[in-house]
């Protein structure tokens, strides 16, 4: 889970399906293992890795890992999320397994480093979405219940060996469509009409803002803007929202504008 072995993944042979480890935080040290072992033994091919770390989706970290936040939250009972739940404990575990998974990322590099291998490998480092804690104080929590900033907003953190750009912060709004389009376009060196066959993206490092940020959930759909969330929903009733995720009554949207966006979408 996600069924990349379906998607992404899906022409890779005898690719693995399952951990022997338990627990979120145990599969991820496993995965961690896994991946310093391939790099020992493929030390002079070009490779490709993907790590998928769960700790932090589970809160969780392993049995005796040093908690760095306090007041720590040791059982989550969901039951007792509401506006008035003080959060802090809660976020706090969050940090905390956060903390642990940035210790394996650590060790992941550091091994890219002794292996002499860091200065010739491109480095992603990112989220599929990002986690609320009632940060709009409407009892939102976790993710996938809304586009508001507070789950949709994630790190993108990029290190790209003998670049110009290195130590560059961008600011511009991006999204997860973007790396593919960067990719294609700094390694492949494809056209800008090539890209647009395979991706809805844009090349990162252009500094040229979206107009619209596509986001999706199972069924549901919205069109970001700098002020603005639209919310479609599968039988085409719209919602205009502010950035706070609260209703806007009576405002007017350039729905021809959002019509060219979802025809981008639907020919990709």
């Amino acid at each position: 889970m996600p069924e990349f072995d379906q998607t992404v993944f899906s022409q890779i042979p005898n690719l693995r399906l399952k951990s022997n480890a338990q627990s979120a935080s145990q599969r991820d040290q496993e995965i961690t293992d896994e991946w310093l072992k391939f790099t020992r033994v493929n030390k002079k091919n070009k490779f490709f890795g993907f790590l998928f770390y769960d700790s932090v989706h589970n809160y969780d970290v392993p049995a005796g890992y040093p908690i760095k936040f306090e007041p720590y939250l040791d059982v989550i009972n969901y039951f007792l999320l509401n506006n008035e739940y003080d959060p802090t404990a809660f976020f706090n575990r969050y940090k905390t397994s956060l903390n642990y998974v940035d210790s394996l990322i650590k060790n992941v590099i550091e091994d890219l480093k002794q292996n002499r291998l860091l200065d010739k490998t491109i480095i992603l480092i990112t989220s599929d979405h990002g986690e609320e804690f009632n940060d709009n104080k409407q009892n939102y929590w976790g993710h996938n219940s809304n586009f508001s900033k507070a789950q949709t907003q994630v790190p993108l953190i990029i290190h790209w060996p003998n670049s110009i750009r290195k130590d560059l912060n961008y600011s511009h709004r991006t999204s997860h469509y973007d790396i593919s389009a960067t990719l294609l376009s700094e390694l492949a060196s494809c056209s800008g009409e090539e890209i647009l066959k395979l991706s809805t993206g844009k090349n990162l490092f252009s500094k040229q803002p979206s107009k619209y940020i596509i986001q999706g959930t199972s069924g549901n759909w919205a069109l970001l803007t700098d002020s603005q969330i639209l919310r479609i929903n599968p039988s085409g009733k719209f919602e205009v929202l502010d950035l706070k995720y609260h209703s806007i009554e009576n405002e007017n949207f350039n729905f021809d504008e959002v019509i060219n966006e979802l025809k981008v979408l639907d020919e990709f």
